[in-house]
């Protein structure tokens, strides 16, 4: 088969961190797809995106997990492979891969810094006759990798200056190898050929200036450090390799190399407990920053159940306000009544001098009387409403300042978690914060579950003022017949029969509307009650992400200190020996 005949497929490899996404992004403006599914960009850790296949890292992640090893484990070189029981499953899995999408898409760009620990096996699945394999190899220097794991993963600078140099062994071990182009991450960005040395290797398609300076940007330019932090052994075994490899060459084998990969391997092998003790430190970081994650969602979650709590809060003032206005009119329609007995006083005056021309209407006349007689017993009832009034408005003025008080130590509770994110190992604040914030909710639940109490009281008060007031809406209309009547019977005393039936009709008038504002009242009662069911469904949600959040806190403070517990006593052994 000729050259022209295969598909190409150009492998990315290098430690992560050290430029492997933005050579796949030049790759692929060279006519070159992504397999697969592609990764969704992250803008804090990779805003170009990662141009990497979901489906590859699936493969990779789950040939490392059948090998019990992650990402970030340092192992001796090759060791990934003595634990796979199945290498002739993943070689066809990752064949048949390769096949079905070069069949649709054509030449492909395979990146994910993992297929460093994994090369023998992906290059052994691969069928030379089929495909042109093409491999480059991104360089960074390992002080800026080093500098962009600690920001990324926490993990410490030493564990990150190891894996890198782990992953460039793992590539560059006594195994076969293609032609490898070395690139220079640094000296990358500052290309003036616009990546020609990079077309030139692949059979790609030349790059314009503009696009060429939009993937290279200036935002890239970060996490330079040129500077090994000392000269220990692992540094200075560093410095060589790093200075051994140059910029745009290609290199037929790495056998130069052999000499530091025995150094590395017998380090490996001398410093097992140390690496051990590394591995063990980077799981432990990886968990936490799970924790903290997961921490940090449950934390989002009670900030969006207490902001629906002061929207609450919020609503329930403006139904105190309401209220309040309320109240104002009710003291307003009591100081009309109060002005009704002396008036009430003249017309009985007046019904008595003219009691002998309406002898025929003495029995309407007691029962107004009755009537009467009833609104003064109510008065009564309104002077200890006016008291009452007067002791709701001091509650509702004390739960005003309680809630004012408690959006101030809200405010103050999110200012201290957001340093607490910032300080990841200081747990111990965290815990003494925690337990604060676990506090301020509690109270604001109290505070909730009071005004909740105040309200339904406040409503049903209310009910009863408006109750109340419509018997002396209907009274006044009463009153005012009354006078209209005197004042016919005044004028001519033989109407006195042809009024009191127009007075029946009255009377039948205000009982309907005595009844359509009663059902008004028992609609309006039964929209409060609404509220307080809703209100109190709100409650039962927050103190369910109050026990998850409690829960996570336990989980998370026994990890810590059985991880801390089992590190010390392996390094209180070594020490010993």
């Amino acid at each position: 088969m000729q050259e022209k005949s295969r598909k190409k497929i150009v492998f990315v490899l290098g430690m992560h961190r050290s430029g492997t996404s933005l050579t796949a992004e030049i790759i692929h403006s060279m006519g070159f797809s992504v397999p697969g599914v592609s990764l969704d960009s992250i803008d804090s850790v990779n805003a170009h995106g990662f141009w990497e296949s979901k489906d590859v890292f699936e493969i990779n992640e789950k040939i490392l997990s059948a090998a019990g090893l992650k990402w970030y484990h340092i192992c001796p070189v090759g060791h990934v492979f003595k634990n796979l029981s199945d290498m002739e499953g993943f070689s066809r899995e990752i064949s048949g891969f390769l096949a079905l999408e070069s069949e649709k898409l054509g030449d492909l760009v395979i990146k994910d810094p993992r297929i460093c620990l994994l090369w023998p096996l992906w290059f052994s699945a691969i069928d030379q006759s089929v495909f042109n394999i093409k491999v480059i190899f991104v360089n960074r220097h390992p002080s800026s990798v080093a500098a962009s794991i600690r920001k990324r993963d926490g993990f410490s600078f030493f564990s990150s200056h190891l894996l890198w140099t782990y992953y460039f062994f793992s590539v560059f071990g006594r195994e076969k190898f293609p032609e490898t182009l070395v690139l220079n991450y640094e000296q990358l960005l500052c290309d003036k050929h616009n990546g020609s040395v990079i077309s030139d290797f692949i059979g790609g398609n030349p790059i314009s200036k503009d696009l060429w300076v939009k993937m290279a940007d200036s935002s890239l330019q970060r996490n330079f450090d040129i500077e090994f932090p000392s000269d220990s052994f692992i540094f200075g075994l560093e410095s060589r390799i790093y200075k051994s490899i140059l910029h745009g060459y290609v290199y037929k084998n790495f056998d130069f190399l052999n000499k530091e990969n025995d150094e590395f391997e017998k380090f490996i092998f001398n410093s097992s407990d140390l690496v051990f003790a590394l591995n063990e430190s980077n799981n432990c970081i990886v968990e936490s920053r799970s924790d903290l994650v997961f921490m940090g969602s449950m934390h989002s979650e009670a900030l969006s159940v207490i902001k629906e709590k002061d929207f609450a809060i919020f609503e329930s003032s403006a139904y105190i306000d309401s209220c309040h206005a309320r109240i104002s009119e009710l003291d307003l329609s009591i100081l009309e009544l109060n002005t009704l007995p002396p008036r009430l006083e003249e017309l009985e005056n007046r019904l008595l001098l003219r009691n002998e021309d309406i002898t025929r209407n003495t029995a309407y006349i007691s029962e107004c009387e009755g009537r009467i007689f009833d609104l003064e017993f109510s008065m009564s009832e309104f002077v200890a409403l006016r008291t009452r009034l007067i002791e709701v408005e001091s509650v509702l003025h004390q739960k005003e300042s309680d809630v004012a008080h408690n959006a101030e130590y809200i405010a103050k509770a999110e200012f201290r978690i957001s340093e607490l994110e910032d300080a990841l190992q200081e747990f111990d604040a965290l815990r003494a914060r925690l337990a604060e914030i676990e506090s301020s909710l509690h109270e604001k639940e109290m505070d909730a579950a009071r005004n909740a109490d105040y309200i339904a009281k406040s409503g049903l008060r209310i009910a009863e003022l408006e109750y109340a007031l419509l018997d002396f809406d209907a009274l006044r209309a009463r009153l005012a017949e009354i006078e209209s009547s005197l004042h016919e019977k005044e004028v001519d005393a033989a109407h006195n029969a042809d009024y009191i039936a127009h007075c029946h009709a009255r009377i039948s008038e205000l009982d309907d509307m005595f009844l359509q504002q009663r059902n008004n009242y028992l609609s309006t009662l039964n929209t409060v009650s609404q509220f307080e069911q809703k209100l109190a469904n709100r409650n039962a949600e927050f103190f369910s992400v109050m026990d998850d959040f409690s829960a996570l806190k336990r989980r998370l403070e026994g990890l810590l200190s059985w991880r801390v517990v089992r590190m010390l006593e392996r390094y209180s052994s070594k020490r010993v020996h």
